[in-house]
C-alpha cells in the first residue's frame, strides 16, 4: 500500500511541476519575436519570402502581425529533451515541434501537420519539417 501511495503522490507531483514549469516558460516567452531566419526541406528561406514575419506571444497564442485574427495555440512542454512545442491552428490542425531558447533567440522546428514530431534543429529535403529563428524585438 505505501509503495501505491508513493508512485501516485510521485506522479501528482510530476503532472503539476511539468505545467508549472510551462507556464514559467510561456511567461518568459510573453511579448513580440521576429523570424530573422527560416528554412525548410533542407534550404533556407529568403526572409522577404516569409509571409508572417513578426509575431506576438500573448498567454498561450502566438499572434501574427499581419494575420491577428488568425492566432495559434502554443502548448509547451519545457520538461522534454529538447523541449516539445505543440502549434495549433483555428482548425485545430496541430503541428508538433520542438524549440529552445538561449537569451533572446527562440529557436522553433515544426513537423507538419499530423505529422511526426522533429528530434533536431534542422530540415532536409526528405524532411516536412520548417525551422524558425526568432529574435526578441526591442521596445
Amino acid at each position: 500500500m505505501r509503495t501505491f501511495v508513493a508512485v501516485v503522490l510521485a506522479v501528482c507531483f510530476t503532472e503539476s511541476s511539468g505545467a508549472d514549469d510551462a507556464k514559467k516558460e510561456l511567461d518568459r516567452l510573453q511579448g513580440d519575436w521576429e523570424i530573422v531566419r527560416a528554412e525548410a526541406g533542407g534550404k533556407e528561406i529568403p526572409i522577404e519570402q516569409v509571409r508572417d514575419k513578426e509575431y506576438t506571444l500573448k498567454g498561450d497564442e502566438l499572434i501574427p502581425s499581419k494575420s491577428p485574427k488568425d492566432p495559434g495555440k502554443l502548448d509547451l512542454k519545457p520538461e522534454k529533451k529538447p523541449a516539445w512545442l505543440d502549434l495549433t491552428d483555428r482548425d485545430k490542425k496541430t503541428m508538433p515541434g520542438i524549440y529552445r531558447v538561449e537569451g533572446d533567440r527562440w529557436e522553433i522546428c515544426l513537423g507538419d501537420v499530423g505529422g511526426t514530431r522533429p528530434t533536431e534543429f534542422k530540415t532536409t529535403a526528405e524532411s516536412k519539417t520548417y525551422l524558425m529563428v526568432l529574435q526578441r524585438k526591442k521596445k
